[in-house]
C-alpha cells in the first residue's frame, strides 16, 4: 500500500485532541454568543442614542475587537490540533 494505516493509538490521540479542541471551541462559542448579544444590548439601549458619535464608536469597535479576538483563538486551536494530529 501507499499509504500507512493509523495504529490504534495514533487513532486515540486523534480522538483525544479533537474532543480537546472541541471543548475549547465551544468555550469560545459560549464567548462569541455573549459578546454577540452585548453588542446587541448595547445598540438597542437609550443610552447607547445619547452617546456621541465617537462614543458610540469606540463603544462598537471594543466588542467588535474582542470578537476578533475570539474568532482568531478558535481558529489558531483548529490550526494547533491539525499540527498536533500531523506528528
Amino acid at each position: 500500500m501507499w499509504w500507512k494505516k493509523p495504529t490504534e493509538e495514533q487513532l486515540e490521540k486523534q480522538v483525544r485532541l479533537k474532543a480537546e479542541r472541541d471543548s475549547k471551541i465551544e468555550s469560545y462559542n459560549d464567548l462569541l454568543r455573549e459578546l454577540h448579544a452585548d453588542r446587541g444590548m448595547l445598540l438597542g439601549s437609550s443610552n447607547f442614542s445619547d452617546l456621541t458619535g465617537v462614543e458610540r464608536t469606540d463603544a462598537v469597535m471594543e466588542i467588535d475587537k474582542r470578537i476578533r479576538q475570539i474568532k482568531e483563538a478558535i481558529e489558531w486551536e483548529v490550526e494547533q490540533c491539525q499540527k498536533a494530529m500531523q506528528k
